[in-house]
């Protein structure tokens, strides 16, 4: 499907398309490319879910979205929340007006004591089950406050939390959210063999993935891993060979985002795969 040239679209912009057969469907801006001329889209995803309007006032009209990208989630671990906390040590001094915090990576869980006399807890109950716990990866900090939010003043007490999954992972127009960072240097060694898809060491601290590479703009567009942050000065280097990398100047960091519009289940060890 051909157009007049354009300019400014991005990816993620949906467009209206109408020919002499139809009208309302909805394209998405799958790819860009800085340059002149015109402008072709082209339907590589047959899509799905058409349906025919029966009211004959109305011309045949479909929300249906068309991607030719697919984002596959493999080897990942959803954050849980706290289903349940166990008791471990009651300690002493506690009182039932506290609060138990258990440190989440995007919302804390909550939960209330149940003392004895002697504020000893004999049980807790959970109030908030938070979001983002990776046990296996980040024991999460348990701290116990008073009502002020003041440490409480009892002693010794110690938990053990249980974790639950949430059923599903991706959702339909489910939003997808992305940090990228964009790198330029000036010294390099070898960087003709940063492509993207090819994994780095960044700084010695931390991993990330090469989305694309602009040559010409000494411009690297790098993901990292565990939101690892790349500094000036930092030295990226393939992670299969240290003697090829690049020297970091600047770094400028911008969030790309998707719409999920189809999910497949899939086996092994990915937990979702998605058209976006």
């Amino acid at each position: 499907m051909g157009g007049d040239g354009g300019r400014d679209f991005e990816v993620g912009d949906t467009l209206n398309f109408e020919s002499l057969r139809g009208a309302g469907a909805v394209g998405r801006v799958s790819r860009v490319t800085r340059g002149t001329g015109e402008v072709r889209f082209s339907i590589a995803d047959s899509g799905w879910g058409f349906s025919v309007n029966l009211n004959s006032n109305q011309p045949l009209q479909s929300k249906t979205y068309l991607s030719d990208r697919i984002l596959t989630i493999s080897g990942a671990e959803p954050g849980a929340g706290v289903s349940s906390i166990a008791v471990t040590n009651g300690g002493s001094g506690y009182s039932n007006t506290d609060v138990i915090v258990i440190s989440g990576q995007i919302e804390n869980a909550l939960a209330v004591p149940t003392t004895d006399g002697s504020g000893v807890i004999q049980s807790a109950r959970i109030i908030r089950r938070g979001v983002g716990f990776y046990p296996d990866r980040i024991s999460p900090v348990i701290e116990i406050r008073n009502s002020l939010g003041e440490f409480s003043t009892g002693t010794g007490a110690t938990f053990t939390p249980t974790y639950r999954y949430p059923k599903s992972y991706l959702k339909y127009l489910e939003t997808l959210t992305q940090k990228i960072q964009i790198v330029t240097y000036s010294e390099e060694v070898g960087v003709g063999d940063f492509l993207p898809g090819v994994l780095v060491s960044i700084g010695g601290f931390g991993t990330g993935e090469i989305i694309s590479v602009n040559l010409e703009l000494n411009e690297v567009v790098i993901v990292g891993f565990d939101n690892v942050m790349i500094n000036p000065g930092n030295r990226i280097e393939l992670l299969t060979d240290s003697n090829r990398y690049i020297i970091v100047d600047d770094v400028v960091v911008e969030e790309t985002t998707a719409k999920v519009i189809n999910v497949a289940i899939v086996t092994g060890k990915q937990i979702g795969r998605a058209h976006v």
